[in-house]
């Protein structure tokens, strides 16, 4: 007797970032044929926010099976890391334990906690099954960490160009063939519809409150339209991690900044349950990375609802915005220079740029209206389902 394809998603969902979204995404995109074919089982899924997203509107049950499951942090210092392993090692003895029980053969990690995870599950205590990594960021490190996992792993994918060519440059040749891409996408059955600014008045920058997100340049942004145009409204929303410190105190940084330089153009909103929903509250979404990130979906959700992007010319948003630029040209809108692209960390020019687009509102709409067909024709959900789903399904 065939058994089923039963496969753990493993995921710690602590928060709402990319990753989380992109998984989100997949498993409510799934019809009972193809939950049938895979058998989802979602493992970590800590925040509340996380499973809502997985639960039938009209029986508010969940779509996929989740368990309960703590993956440990492992930042710190070198003292602190030392300890994490024996939490590492008890957490990849549990998973095994639950492999056994749930039958399951299949496995897709979503992060890098739950790579390392699953690592060592399979290296210590033989966990028997087929692992697919998948790769948001470049997070993994050191080195050979990445090696390890990689040369462990079934298949390797990539949310993108950038990120391929990260595992290309790190590991063992041998690897190449595992490697497949399979892009975020959007579902645009469920996505509002777009709506154009006329000018600019509201700003935004929507993520986790993170020095790697870039929120201190927005206020700073702040700063400088409070005493040239105090009619330009500033929000940045989303949370710290409370249980990373380095975030709570960014936060607080960030509150103290607001607070000394008496900016009343600025509000601060907690993390929200629907971004697309917040998005299309404002004209304009700030994406402001301080390092390189390896996709920058929430660029393509902004475009699709007709929003302007600024982004500082990171990789990631980068390569999106660039694509976007080439697609206007294509329309016969021609722009002496990207004007979605900024010098990174650079909040001068940010507010140049910003300011740009309040003198001029016939610019806005005439580049925004353009946003979602670029994203329809790019990225589809479908077309990441499609894939995911072959790969699942091998």
């Amino acid at each position: 007797m065939k058994l089923k394809r039963k496969t753990f998603f493993l995921d710690q969902g602590e928060f709402l970032g990319g990753g989380e979204r992109f998984l989100i995404d997949f498993l409510q995109s799934l019809n009972d044929s193809e939950i049938r074919k895979i058998f989802p089982i979602l493992v970590g899924a800590k925040s509340p926010i996380y499973k809502k997203f997985l639960l039938d509107e009209e029986t508010n049950e969940s779509l996929v099976k989740i368990l309960d499951f703590k993956f440990p942090q492992v930042r710190g210092n070198i003292f602190i890391k030392f300890l994490k392993i024996f939490e590492l090692f008890a957490a990849a003895k549990r998973l095994n334990v639950l492999v056994k029980q749930e039958q399951v053969i299949q496995f897709f990690s979503n992060t890098p906690r739950t790579h390392l995870v699953m690592f060592l599950s399979k290296m210590v205590f033989r966990t028997k099954g087929r692992w697919i990594c998948f790769f948001h960021d470049f997070t993994l490190r050191p080195k050979f960490l990445l090696q390890w996992v990689c040369n462990r792993a079934d298949v390797l994918v990539a949310n993108a160009l950038p990120t391929r060519n990260f595992l290309r440059e790190n590991i063992s040749k041998k690897n190449f063939r595992k490697i497949r891409i399979v892009e975020n996408g959007i579902n645009f059955e469920t996505v509002l519809a777009a709506c154009v600014p006329e000018k600019i008045k509201k700003v935004l920058i929507l993520g986790r409150l993170d020095p790697q997100k870039g929120q201190m340049f927005a206020l700073r942004v702040a700063r400088i339209f409070l005493n040239k145009n105090s009619q330009v409204k500033f929000s940045v929303v989303g949370s710290s991690v409370l249980k990373d410190k380095r975030t709570v105190e960014y936060e607080q940084q960030l509150k103290n900044f607001t607070q000394e330089h008496r900016l009343e153009n600025v509000n601060f909103m907690s993390e929200v349950k629907n971004p697309f929903i917040e998005i299309q509250k404002y004209d304009v979404l700030l994406v402001l990375p301080t390092e390189p990130e390896t996709f920058g979906r929430i660029v393509i959700e902004a475009l699709a609802l007709g929003k302007l992007v600024l982004s500082f010319d990171e990789t990631g948003p980068r390569e999106i915005l660039k694509n976007f630029y080439q697609f206007l040209g294509q329309k016969d809108i021609y722009l002496e220079q990207n004007p979605f692209l900024v010098k990174s960390c650079n909040a001068i020019e940010l507010a140049e740029k910003l300011e740009f687009f309040v003198k001029n509102p016939e610019s806005v709409h005439q580049v925004c209206s353009y946003g979602r067909e670029f994203v329809e024709k790019n990225y589809p959900l479908s077309e990441t389902k499609k894939r995911l789903l072959a790969i699942l399904s091998e």
